[in-house]
């Protein structure tokens, strides 16, 4: 039986200031958070565990955007891959 990952694993996945990036093979996915809105350190292993699921349950670029905004009860959130 042959596995197929459909999201980045949390270990592949940091955050950088305002971006949390996962990668994923040679892909890179990358959602950013806007400047407005503070991340404190306790709650990034949290941000990464959202980010990895937001990009499993979708099958569309602006789903992994909605979803994390309206998880995070935030606006302006950008996702993208590189």
């Amino acid at each position: 039986m042959k596995t197929i990952q459909i999201a980045p694993y949390k270990q592949d996945c940091k955050i950088d200031g305002h971006k949390i990036v996962g990668t994923m093979g040679k892909r890179t996915f990358v959602f950013e958070i806007p400047e407005q809105y503070e991340i404190p350190a306790e709650i990034h292993d949290g941000l990464i565990s959202n980010f990895c699921e937001a990009i499993a349950l979708s099958s569309k670029h602006w789903q992994v955007e909605r979803v994390l905004n309206d998880a995070w009860q935030i606006e302006g959130g950008k996702f993208y891959e590189q």
